[in-house]
């Protein structure tokens, strides 16, 4: 009998055809498995930055509501099943090995991708379930993403920033034409925080696709809000065509003002979305009680170790200001532990985040992109700072840990792939 060790290392080999852009493929392995995606509904949600957190805050939303809710998000950080859940319980192992059995002879014969495998997986797995509804997290843009073969209740894009260039364009407007792909025909769409030149974009087809479209500061606006080194505190009010209204004291439990942009981009959907009923006191236990690993994510206090998964200069800049929420508590050494892939903006990535700290020590992620750590010291360098470099990531964390003092901080950032045995251990 196939397990669950030679499964995943069958699911990993589906790397080897790389990131193919395209929607024929989930389809054929979706109609060979009876289209288990058109039998919930869904919130789609994609952006550059936020798309994580908002998923989570709207999955925990509507399990506080009391409804059984999918929740599909890449990547994982330490265990595949961590992609694929149904009210914060990953997908068993057993589950795991069943659907891919399943769908491995239509995998083999289209020679799919690992992500449109999974995505499938997570439909079939949803749909067998008998979920209430489901949350998806594209994977890559979203207009040729293996999840855009959805028809959303409300689709959500929560920012728009340079990353993926190489598949996704180089300048603003290109990123968003490919995050704008989600927008649906006479479905919500829910914009955060994004420039004028990618505004204009998902401004355009809103308008082509008849699509409402809602933005954050202007039709979800953040009132009275507070954030410190246990979350956030805010009121939301909500501005739609057919509706208005104000939640008061939400309270948020990730790190960073960022999270209140989030958060409010989760409200809105929930209170978009009409198949359920979701009342205030849900939004704000749902909330209170969403867990995401991995997102500025504090692993231990005194010493201060913190792990976050930014890895482009966007998600370096909030996680920088997340940072300075700590400068009370923090009183001794800054030390910055980072890792990053071969494709990413290292460069620009390091301007954001590298002068907050006293030193910083580089790694290479256990990744076949990985940017070796000779090669980030050699940028980190250019800053002034002065830089150890330990290629294992896990060498690194014991060392550096070993020889931290009760009022220093390590924050362990770069990718999810440094991060995956630093939370273990």
């Amino acid at each position: 009998m196939q397990d669950i060790r030679t499964t995943l290392t069958y699911l990993y080999d589906l790397q080897f055809f790389g990131i193919k852009f395209g929607l024929e493929n989930t389809r054929a392995l979706l109609q060979f498995v009876g289209n288990p995606h058109k039998k919930f509904p869904v919130i789609h949600v994609a952006g550059t930055n936020g798309k994580g957190s908002v998923c989570a805050m709207l999955a925990s939303i509507f399990e506080a509501a009391g409804l059984r809710c999918g929740l599909y998000t890449s990547p994982h950080i330490v265990h595949f099943s961590e992609r694929i859940r149904i009210n914060n319980i990953e997908i068993s192992e057993n589950d795991i090995v069943r659907l891919t059995r399943l769908l491995q002879p239509e995998i083999d014969r289209l020679q799919c991708t690992f992500f449109e495998a999974t995505t499938v997986m997570a439909f079939q797995y949803f749909e067998e379930q008998h979920v209430d509804i489901a949350v998806i997290e594209t994977g890559l843009g979203g207009r040729l993403d293996a999840t855009n073969v959805v028809e959303p209740e409300v689709s959500v894009i929560t920012t728009i920033d340079f990353d993926h260039m190489a598949y996704l364009g180089d300048t603003l407007e290109k990123i968003a034409s490919e995050k704008a792909g989600i927008i649906k025909p006479d479905k919500p769409v829910i914009v955060g925080n994004v420039l004028p030149e990618a505004f204009s974009v998902m401004q355009k087809k809103a308008h082509e696709n008849r699509s409402p479209l809602y933005v954050l500061g202007t039709h979800i606006t953040i009132q009275n809000s507070e954030v410190g080194i246990d979350g956030g505190c805010m009121d939301a009010q909500w501005r739609f065509s057919d509706s208005q209204g104000t939640i008061t004291k939400i309270n948020i439990p990730l790190i960073g003002e960022h999270q209140l942009d989030n958060a409010a981009l989760a409200v809105a959907a929930a209170r978009l979305q009409t198949r359920f009923s979701v009342s205030d006191d849900d939004i704000r236990k749902g909330i209170r009680a969403v867990i995401w690993k991995g997102r500025c994510f504090i692993k231990r206090k005194r010493p201060w170790v913190i792990v976050d998964a930014a890895h482009n200069p966007a998600g370096m800049r909030s996680l920088a200001r997340s940072i300075a929420l700590l400068h009370k508590e923090i009183t001794g050494q800054k030390i910055l532990m980072i890792g990053m892939l071969s494709d990413k903006d290292s460069r620009n990535a390091l301007h954001e985040i590298v002068p907050l700290f006293d030193r910083v020590v580089a790694v290479t992620p256990p990744n076949p992109r990985a940017l070796p750590a000779d090669a980030l010291a050699a940028l980190i360098h250019q800053t002034g700072k002065p830089v150890e470099v330990i290629p294992d990531t896990v060498s690194a964390y014991d060392t550096t840990l070993q020889k931290l003092k009760a009022d220093d901080l390590l924050v362990v950032t770069g990718s999810f792939y440094v991060l995956q045995d630093i939370l273990l251990r």
